[in-house]
């Protein structure tokens, strides 16, 4: 009877003994499983935050995309503005002809309106006091005045000596004057 009592105390402990392998194997597949749960938990955690850089990146994206069409809109504007300052320029330099060109044909106008003036006036602007007997004789000889006028013209200068010459007659008149010691001028 002894070894019947031994045999069930034997099974027992037996069932034990595997009844605490199975304890320890659920508490390593328990503790397996909980480090399956926070690796699950970290790869979660990760796969978030990639997720957050991958919408971040979205947006950032987005916006140089919304930054690029509005530097394509600028340079857009800016060639536009470039043509225009073109189209200005060339409008100013139109108008900057058309001024020299209108000004040169009143300047060509102008010197054909300018006569070449055919009558002169003689004056008698001074007579040195040394002088005076020779210009009265020269004035006398021109004007055909008498001594007494002539001396007067001769006293009053600056005085209109004759009026309505040619040129020639004029100029040799004035010679006449300068050459006797007076000064004359034409008008």
């Amino acid at each position: 009877m002894g070894a019947k009592q031994t045999l069930p105390s034997t099974i027992i402990e037996r069932d034990n003994a595997i009844s605490e392998k199975h304890r320890a194997i659920t508490e390593r597949d328990l503790a397996v499983a909980i480090k399956t749960r926070a690796i699950t938990e970290r790869d979660l955690a990760g796969f978030e935050k990639q997720r957050a850089v991958t919408e971040r990146d979205v947006a950032i994206t987005e916006r140089d995309n919304a930054v690029s069409e509005k530097l394509r809109a600028t340079a857009e504007l800016d060639k536009a503005v470039a043509e225009l300052d073109i189209a200005v320029f060339e409008k100013q330099r139109a108008f900057t002809e058309r001024d020299v060109a209108i000004t040169e044909r009143d300047n060509e106008r102008d010197k054909e309106e300018v006569e070449e003036k055919t009558e002169f006036n003689l004056m008698l602007d001074q007579v040195p006091a040394d002088k005076k007997i020779a210009v009265l004789k020269v004035v006398r000889s021109l004007t055909g005045l008498g001594l007494k006028e002539a001396q007067e013209l001769v006293e009053s200068a600056p005085k209109l000596v004759k009026e309505s010459l040619a040129k020639d007659a004029a100029e040799a008149a004035k010679k006449q004057i300068e050459d006797a010691g007076g000064k004359a001028s034409l008008t």
